[in-house]
């Protein structure tokens, strides 16, 4: 499983295991974890002007990233 973690260098988020850092963009596959019903939603990062990068699963719901989330690449 992989950490979210918002980088205020580069402005993006990237995800982080055992120290290899993947930088997400627009357009990357993610698979987000909800721990609070332990499943796994498909989806992708997308990134808005002003509110930032979310994330929008395969039927349109959108969740805004904050470091800590948890989920792999597709």
């Amino acid at each position: 499983m992989l950490t979210l973690r918002y980088n205020p260098a580069t402005l993006r988020f990237e995800c982080c295991e055992d120290n290899v850092i993947y930088p997400l963009t627009s357009g990357t596959k993610f698979n987000l974890y909800c721990d609070d019903e332990d499943i796994v939603v498909a989806g992708r990062i997308e990134h808005h002007n002003v509110n930032g990068y979310y994330f929008i699963d395969t039927q349109g719901y959108v969740t805004y990233l904050y470091s800590g989330m948890l989920g792999t690449l597709d």
